[in-house]
């Protein structure tokens, strides 16, 4: 019998689930962040969407460390599209597989899922420069700087405003990485081959997406900590890291929703539709050409599989509430067990065992 090594057996695995992902069949495979760096440079680039490379400068011929940036930039992306819509009819189950029908249609889906894989790839690049894991972004942090008896007694005899005094460490360093990831993003996805109104809204909503790093929660990301003499806080020394990507989407999220409907003119070009009372999107506003089909019932054309079975809250009056998500069928109960582990003991030194437990769970799901 052949042996094959970890990296070839990790690359055969890879290649079977981009090749079955229409069909479902590894939708429980998932490798980890770590076993990326292993991976053969052309899994990587299969394993990235068909509509996400589709005419741009995404090859497969790229610098290794580059091409895994985008793809650790997908996967990321992938896994805050279905925390966002877990409980929407449309739960972002099949968006990332190679060529997933809903991203032919020009609806507000298709917007969210091209500005999020935008942020996602403009997301990990950034942190890789950040890192200095990247050859071609140099960003040289501050050292963190000592704060001293006598430099908290000298701040407390000079300071003469009523405002805190403050130290700011790695200001540039983030606003250099996050500048860099978006600059690469927008170079890897830039489409020049195509130029009608639908490559409009998606070259748009790409970029809505990068700029989601910037003019969202990147405020949130002063973390800082109080320096003083008897616990006062004379200084407070504060670090401005990148924004955390869930932060990202949740900015993204709030835009899908205030989505701008679009038409065109004579030239091609995006203008407000009639219905939507000429209001005109900024750069960083969600746009879509046509509206959402009803997600309720599987439909093949759309690649939708429907609510039927789906967990759903009874009690909610929101997206995830049973006659919402459900779209008025009904719901039914459910007994599930659950298996996890419990009664754990610490062994000698290193090692803890514990027991299987079994929990009768109730849920309600779609009829």
């Amino acid at each position: 019998m052949i042996g094959f090594g970890m990296k070839t057996r990790l690359a055969i695995i890879y290649c079977a689930c981009v090749l079955f992902s229409l069909f479902g069949a590894c939708s429980n495979v998932e490798l980890k962040m770590n076993d990326i760096e292993s991976m053969n440079p052309y899994v990587l680039c299969s394993s990235i969407p068909k509509y996400i490379k589709k005419g741009t400068n995404l090859k497969c011929s790229m610098e290794k460390q580059k091409l895994t940036n985008v793809y650790r930039g997908i996967r990321v992306a992938a896994k805050e599209c279905r925390y966002q819509f877990q409980m929407r009819p449309w739960n972002c189950s099949a968006a990332f597989e190679s060529a997933p029908r809903i991203t032919y249609y020009p609806i507000p889906e298709t917007a969210f899922l091209y500005a999020i894989n935008s942020a996602g790839i403009a997301y990990s690049l950034a942190w890789a420069c950040y890192e200095g894991k990247t050859k071609d972004c140099m960003c040289e942090k501050q050292k963190s700087v000592n704060i001293t008896t006598e430099t908290l007694l000298k701040h407390q005899a000079n300071q003469k405003s009523p405002e805190q005094p403050h130290i700011m460490e790695d200001r540039k360093c983030a606003k250099h990485s996050l500048q860099y990831g978006i600059e690469e993003s927008m170079q890897l996805l830039e489409n020049k081959h195509e130029n009608d109104i639908r490559w409009r809204m998606d070259n748009h909503n790409k970029q809505a997406g990068r700029l989601a790093l910037i003019d969202g929660p990147i405020n949130k990301n002063r973390v800082c900590s109080c320096h003083g003499v008897s616990g006062a806080c004379t200084i407070s020394k504060c670090t401005l890291k990148l924004p955390k990507f869930g932060d990202v989407s949740d900015y993204l999220m709030e835009k899908y929703k205030s989505a701008v409907r679009m038409g065109s003119n004579n030239h091609g070009h995006l203008i407000p539709h009639r219905d939507t009372l000429n209001k005109k999107p900024t750069e960083n506003d969600l746009v879509y050409l046509q509206e959402s089909p009803s997600f309720c019932s599987k439909d093949k054309k759309y690649g939708i599989l429907g609510t039927k079975d789906r967990v759903c809250d009874p009690k909610s009056k929101g997206p995830q509430g049973c006659d919402v998500l459900c779209c008025n069928r009904g719901s039914e109960k459910i007994v599930e067990v659950e298996k996890r582990q419990c009664k754990c003991k610490f062994k000698y030194c290193c090692e803890v065992k514990c027991q299987t437990c079994e929990k009768r769970v109730e849920l309600d799901v779609c009829k």
